[in-house]
């Protein structure tokens, strides 16, 4: 139903909807949809970032992961095309080479799946090769990222920059651009230790400089690209308003419940990383009642701190303000998903879902060396595979096969003497 003013919100509702004032959070983007901006739950602070500020995103995630996202955030004109950044990859392979736009491909997008590695620099991995990060390969005998593929953008002025990513050693990028043609060549040295209270390091090839982005935050609320989903079977993406989670905030979306009586513990199990799980169908546009509201509909999020949270919608502006209204409930501390003591930095599986007959990377970063033992249980808890495996120090791979998996979902356990973590894995 179309929700109402936030200024009835406080008349004649029930208990749901008679909570402190506090808890009733407005956030506006601008007219036109023209800010990004980033918010963090337990203060309410928000920072504020034009969507022609910056370019290009390196996100800081676990040392395994190496995101590079594209600002596809643009704003609404309704006198003609709004300028945006479109990102491809270059119709060469040696940066060296001169670039002609006659002979650039279709534009590559964010993918929305991971601040780690769903960057529009990343989709093109070959995501059965753990060492492929899309614009790069990892190189396990020193632990650098050597870049190997070369991208083009189009900037909001219209001008291009062709670019290559060199390197990422030690935490630090070595980032390459020049015109096109060659000319005006420059080399940026980008060092995430330098923005370690940020989640994200803008990158502006107008300015040629990083710009001051947001500290660490949970949700940030701007325009996207999605998949238009009138398009079955073809990928047509479209740009939407929404909200995104911030790197390691986990969500899930609950349906066809009562926001005033739904028990969150049902929904635990279901935490994801996916940026998009809130993202921007809980709202949906009609000609006769302008924006409306699922309204049986709530989303909980968990924050790196292991806070837990409760968001339900209430009112979505559009384009006049680029108003949200949320109502938040504080839902106090839960068991963490990555335990601060835990002897795992990181731990992925992919590819997730995984084909039968085929096989899967466990990708696991240790603090120590020791032994692990690797277990596949199905729904039943029923053991269906085991192995032992020494683990070292570092950066590790563990390639299993699915001939002995058939189609359906499963349990990975990693087993060591001190801890015991677990994964959904999804055979197809």
């Amino acid at each position: 139903m179309k929700k109402i003013l936030l200024s009835l919100l406080f008349l004649g509702f029930s208990s749901l909807y008679l909570m402190a004032q506090d808890d009733i959070i407005q956030v506006q983007i601008g007219n036109n949809y023209s800010n990004q901006v980033y918010y963090t739950l337990e203060n309410d602070e928000t920072t504020t970032i034009g969507n022609n500020t910056w370019d290009i995103a390196f996100a800081i995630t676990t040392s395994l992961e190496a995101g590079i996202h594209v600002n596809e955030s643009v704003s609404i004109s309704f006198t003609g095309a709004s300028p945006s950044t479109l990102l491809y990859k270059a119709p060469v392979n040696i940066f060296e080479e001169i670039v002609y736009t006659d002979e650039i491909g279709d534009s590559l997008y964010n993918d929305e799946s991971s601040w780690g590695y769903g960057g529009a620099l990343n989709i093109q991995k070959d995501p059965a090769n753990y060492a492929d990060f899309g614009w790069g390969y990892y190189n396990p005998a020193n632990h650098a990222l050597i870049g190997d593929r070369v991208f083009v953008i189009k900037l909001r002025d219209e001008s291009y920059r062709k670019f290559i990513i060199e390197s990422m050693i030690n935490g630090v990028y070595t980032l390459k651009y020049a015109a096109l043609d060659g000319s005006n060549e420059q080399t940026v040295l980008i060092d995430k230790a330098e923005y370690e209270n940020h989640h994200l390091i803008l990158f502006s090839f107008l300015d040629g400089a990083v710009i001051e982005g947001p500290s660490s935050w949970d949700l940030v609320f701007q325009r996207y690209s999605d998949l238009d989903p009138s398009n079955v079977g073809i990928d047509v993406e479209y740009t939407v308003t929404g909200i995104l989670t911030a790197p390691g905030v986990l969500s899930v979306q609950a349906d066809n419940v009562n926001p005033d009586d739904v028990n969150f513990e049902n929904y635990l199990d279901s935490l994801d990383s996916q940026l998009d799980i809130i993202g921007q169908d809980w709202k949906f546009y009609s000609f006769d009642t302008g924006w409306n509201i699922i309204d049986d509909r709530v989303f909980f999020v968990k924050t790196a701190d292991n806070k837990l949270w409760q968001i339900y919608m209430y009112d979505f502006e559009g384009s006049s303000t680029g108003t949200y209204t949320f109502a938040k409930w504080d839902l106090g501390e839960v068991a963490g998903v990555k335990d601060a003591k835990s002897n795992f930095s990181s731990l992925t599986v992919v590819p997730n879902p995984a084909s039968s007959n085929a096989e899967f990377s466990l990708v696991l970063e240790s603090k120590n060396s020791g032994q692990a033992r690797i277990s596949v249980i199905d729904l039943d808890g029923r053991l269906v595979m085991e192995y032992e495996k020494q683990i070292s120090t570092g950066l590790n791979a563990v390639n299993i096969s699915t001939s002995a998996l058939v189609a359906g979902n499963y349990f990975l356990a990693i087993s060591t003497p001190d801890e015991r973590i677990v994964r959904k894995l999804a055979i197809k």
